[in-house]
């Protein structure tokens, strides 16, 4: 029937995985002890608490800082949803594109 099952104009969705500066994807885990800290906003959290972490490169990111960093790990250029998002389809114009 023609219909697209994929909204190119909603927001893309962010990406699940996140990754310490040295490209390894995070994992999440609470804090087994206290004294754990974040290594962006250097906060320590209590044990228990959620954090992201790469054991390889001993990179830890609180809630707060892994929040904070997802605008960042968006959709990248690749996907069609940034590739169309911003174009309109004119009718009259022959299906032509413009961006916005």
């Amino acid at each position: 029937d023609g219909d697209c099952a994929v909204d190119p104009f909603e927001e893309a969705p962010l990406r699940t995985a996140r990754r310490c500066p040295r490209g390894h994807e995070l994992q999440a885990f609470q804090s087994p002890t206290d004294g754990f800290s974040c290594s962006s906003c250097k906060v320590v959290v209590p044990q228990g608490a959620e954090l992201y972490g790469c054991r390889q490169c001993n990179y830890d990111l609180c809630e707060a800082c892994v929040h904070k960093a997802a605008p960042a790990l968006a959709a990248t250029p690749a996907d069609p949803a940034v590739e169309l998002r911003g174009l309109r389809i004119d009718e009259g114009d022959e299906g032509a594109m413009r961006r916005d």
